[in-house]
Formats: structure tokens, sequence, C-alpha cells
């Protein structure tokens, strides 16, 4: 695979122009050789649109001084300049949205450098400078010029391509291109067309990235971990990718061979369960297999076979990537805590092997046994979490289904396993319904899991409580799931440990508050948002309190939150798209 872009060979749509530019054939080590290509653009017509509904007869009258190809008019009086700045105030100047994500993908190529090189006249520098700025796209750019000495807007170019060296440059003014290919013999200027649709794409194409993601479950098993793989997996195909997952048949029922949401699922028939892992004969050899298709192996962990197939993966001379999830934590018992052992060593001797690995925050990598010793070889990147907006109308169908009119709705979201602290909260509900007697706690999730019996041992409580505690079932459906975060009023993890829930940044999303255990990791988001509080883990008393605390006063801790703030679910699979790429 070629890890760089690919500008085009072929006739120009629009004057024929023969393109001979860069084969697509080249090998990747060639391309580390050379030395950066320097890629320069306009700004008007490649990043900002013309203002809309106005004449394209109207704006060359004004920019054109006469019918001369080359005369460009400068604005001497006061009020042609104000006239002007309006008309580039940035609410008036859509971007060109698909240039500029382009354009983003490039600079995250290592082989490529950058540059806006804007023959707009020293008046409109504020202007200029405010649209990059509330646009946020003046940092995709090495360097940024603009005219300052107020030049012909085509000698100003040619002057700073000639000193910056660029080897490509596009640009929207046809007679400023002719200009300038006659000029440059060193730089392919490349005309982009006058309109929204046409767009630099016609001249560059990033290569697609094949990617492996493995791991012991995926779609349609339920964990935070499945989740956070499947939305990177569709997010990264969203851009354009080839995502394929190769995973365990842990449901007799479901195919070998599937595709979903353009995610190709490859499942292995287990041989038996070890604990929450199998045994998989087949799945080492499938694997080596697969390297010969793929160009990126990402693992995630916990997974028990990490460091063989990080070492197949590295005599194949494949990137690989180690996604951490959460320490390896199983119940009691002789046979688990050889299993913990044994684990922990083997991925100790994985994690200098890959590339890198990516923890979910450094709070939680600092604290870990697994991962404290090893910092040089982490990235921290925030997991993907996204929710639906909740439907009203639904949720009040469903309140009314429930019951749940005039009582506080405490929420709980996961497996029924011991390390999410479930009992604390069953412990803490006799301290809670002295102050509201008419808390229910709304439990959504599986309760019997196939290697842990802990929900067996919070039946006694279950039942004792039996009319405060009721349980939804595992929810698949995503905008049910966005509804029953509406229902509550306060969402709780009570977990011994957990690397970074994102039920919490879902619930948040949807304007509740959060009770959560002060542990490395899971205390993060409210630390990041204030919608909630903390309190000391392993202690139902702290944990009534801090559930009492919020339901006597949610508002203090329901803030404007929106998932594009801190933990955008976008830039997550941006951050992973670029070291996937570029690492």
């Amino acid at each position: 695979m070629q890890a760089g872009l690919a500008l085009r060979a072929g006739r120009h749509p629009e004057d024929g122009r023969i393109l001979n530019y860069y084969s697509k054939n080249r090998s990747f080590e060639k391309m580390k050789q050379q030395k950066k290509i320097r890629l320069g653009f306009d700004l008007d017509g490649i990043i900002v649109d013309k203002p809309p509904l106005v004449p394209k007869k109207m704006i060359e009258r004004l920019f054109k001084g006469s019918k001369e190809s080359l005369s460009y008019r400068f604005p001497k009086s006061k009020l042609e300049q104000f006239i002007r700045k309006l008309s580039h105030f940035y609410l008036f100047r859509p971007a060109i949205r698909r240039n500029i994500v382009l354009i983003r993908n490039l600079k995250q190529l290592k082989n490529y450098q950058v540059f806006l090189i804007s023959s707009r006249y020293s008046f409109l520098a504020k202007e200029t400078k405010l649209w990059l700025k509330k646009r946020r796209i003046a940092n995709i750019f090495k360097e940024i010029y603009l005219n300052t000495e107020n030049e012909a807007p085509h000698l100003f170019k040619e002057k700073m391509i000639n000193k910056l060296r660029i080897n490509y440059f596009f640009e929207d003014d046809h007679d400023i291109v002719n200009y300038l290919r006659k000029k440059l013999q060193k730089t392919e200027v490349l005309l982009v067309g006058q309109n929204s649709e046409g767009m630099i794409e016609k001249y560059i194409r990033i290569p697609k990235l094949r990617m492996l993601f493995l791991l012991t479950y995926y779609y349609p098993y339920w964990t935070g971990l499945t989740a956070y793989a499947q939305r990177t997996a569709e997010g990264l195909v969203a851009r354009d990718h080839q995502v394929t997952v190769l995973t365990s048949r842990h449901q007799k029922e479901l195919p070998f061979w599937e595709t979903f949401r353009h995610v190709k699922i490859i499942r292995l028939k287990p041989l038996f369960r070890v604990s929450r892992s199998f045994f998989i004969p087949s799945l080492l050899p499938k694997l080596w297999r697969q390297l010969n298709e793929i160009d990126v192996l990402i693992i995630y962990l916990p997974f028990a076979e990490v460091l063989p197939a990080v070492i197949l993966a590295k005599i194949r001379r494949k990137k690989v990537f180690l996604i951490h999830n959460g320490d390896l934590l199983l119940p009691r018992g002789f046979l688990n805590r050889i299993i913990e052992k044994t684990y922990l060593w083997l991925t100790k001797i994985a994690i200098p092997l890959a590339d890198k690995t990516v923890v979910q925050t450094w709070d939680f990598a600092s604290h870990s046994p697994l991962l404290s010793k090893v910092k040089p070889k982490l990235i921290q990147i925030y997991p993907p979490a996204e929710i639906l907006k909740p439907n009203p109308q639904d949720v009040a169908n469903w309140q009314k289904e429930l019951n749940l009119k005039d009582k506080k709705v405490i929420g709980l979201v996961g497996r029924f396993v011991k390390e999410k602290g479930f009992d604390y909260l069953f412990k803490a509900i006799p301290l809670i319904l002295k102050t509201f007697p008419q808390a229910v706690i709304l439990f959504a999730g599986p309760r019997q899991m196939a290697y842990e019996n802990f929900y067996r041992e919070c039946i006694p409580y279950i039942k004792k409580y039996r009319d405060k505690v009721i349980f939804t079932g595992l929810i698949l459906d995503r905008q049910k799931m966005a509804n029953f975060y509406k229902l509550l009023d306060v969402f709780v993890i009570s977990s011994r440990q957990d690397c970074f829930p994102a039920t919490q940044v879902e619930a948040m999303i949807c304007q509740v508050p959060v009770v959560a255990t002060n542990i490395p990791g899971t205390r993060e988001a409210i630390k990041k948002t204030g919608m909630g509080l903390l309190v000391k883990p392993n202690s139902p008393k702290a944990l009534a309190k801090g559930i009492i605390k919020v339901l006597r006063n949610p508002t203090k801790y329901i803030k404007p939150i929106s998932k594009n703030e801190i933990f955008d679910s976008q830039e997550a699979i941006v951050k992973y798209e670029r070291l996937f790429r570029d690492d």
C-alpha cells in the first residue's frame, strides 16, 4: 500500500491537460525516502465558498478592474473597503467542507506539507483570521500567507509559490492558473472548478487503510469494549477505509461470515470456554492468512492470544496497535488467579513489541499494574461515545408503561459482573429510601453471564426490594437506549474497577447527572464536565449519600454539554485514523 496521497493521472475534465503525477504503485519505503511534497492552496474558491445568492458576474465586477484577464481592483475608498469587509464576514462565507476534510487528511500524512496562499488584500486580514478561527482550520496549514502588501494577486502568488518551493498549487481562477502555468516551471498548477461541486478530490486520492480488528467478542455481543470497537470500526469505514473483524462465534446461531454496517465480520468456532474467553484452535492460522490482506492489525485488550498475535503480525511486517480497555479482573478462584497472572505476563511482553498501545485515560494508565511501567509505548485517545437524541413522546409512553411518574429514577447500565459493583447500590437502597421513599432503580443490561454468577449473589437484595428494582433487559436499539437515559433522574457508576465507562458520557449528553465511584479512569468524565459527584469506592453509605445529594439538587449538576466539546466521537475516529496511518 502506498502511504501517501496519489495525485491522479488522466485528462483534466476542463482543459484536457494530461497529468503525470506519482504512481499509486510506489512502495511505502520509497515514499518515505522522498523529500516532503509541498502543496499550496488558494483560499477563496478552494477553502471558502462564494457568498450565497450573489450572482457570479456581480462578484467578478467587484473584483476585476476591467475585462482584461489579469486586471484586479484594489478598493481605495473607505466605503468600498467596508463593503468588501462585510462581504467577507465569516457568517456570509460558507466553508467548502469536502475540500477541507481532504486537506485535513493530507495534513495527517508525514510526506506532505500544506500551505495557504491567499491574495486577499491587507484590509481583509482581520476578517480572514476570524474566518479561519471560527471554522477551526488554521491549524491544518504549516504556514499561512496573506497579501499584506496589496500586490496584484497573480504576482503575489507567483512570488510566494517560488519562495516556498511549492510542488502543486490549487487555484480556482482560470486566468491566474494560465499565468502561473506559463511562469512556473517547477510547480504544477491545478485548476479547481468554479463552484462548490468542483472539488480538489478530482486530483487527489488518499489511499484506504485495510484494517483487521482482533477481539474476543463483537456485535451482537454487548459490552463497553464491543461498543467502542463497533463505533471505531464503523467510523473508520465511514471515512472510506476497509475494516474486517476477526472474532469468536460466541452464539451458535450467528453466521460465520457477515457484513454489518459495511464492516466485514469473520467469526471462528470456539472449542470450549476458558473463563471470559474461548479456546479457538483456528484463530492463529486464520490470522496468519488474513495478515496477507491488511495493512494494520488492531487488537482489543484483554485478549488471551495477544502475544502470539503480535509476533505473527511483526513477522509479516505489519503495523500492530493494542487498544486497552481495562486490566483483566476475574471472580474469585484459583484458576482465575492463574489466568490473570498469565495474561498480565503475556501482555507485558506484547506491549513493547506493538507499535503503540492506546489508553482511554492517563489516569487509569498511571494506576494500572500492566500499563504504568510502559508509558513510552502509550498514547491516550478518548473512546468514541455517542448517543441519539431522546424521543420525548416515546420517553413519555415508556415512563407511563413502567409507572415511573412522580418517582426518583436511579439508572444502571452494564453487564452483571462483580467489577461493576452493583451490590453496593443494592446495599445502599434502604439508606436512599429513608430520604426518597419513591426512589426506584432502573437497570438496563444482561443479568445472566455465562462466565460469572454474580447475579446469583445479588438475588437476596433484589428479592428484598423487588418493588424497587426494574429490569429492562439488554437494550441494543440505539434510539431506545437514548430514551432510557431520559427516564432517569440520576445515573450511577458503582464500579470496583472500570476503565472509562462510556455510559456515563451518554447519560451526560442526555442531560442526566452522574454519581460515580472515585476510581482511576471512571472519574475522568465528571472531573472534565462537572456533571455529577464522585464518591468513595466500595462504600454503600458513600454511594447513598452522593445519590441523595444529586437528587436533592439535580440542576446543579446539569450543564450545557455537547458530545462535540470534550468526548467527541468524530474527533476520536480522526485520531485513530491518524495513528494507524502515520505512526
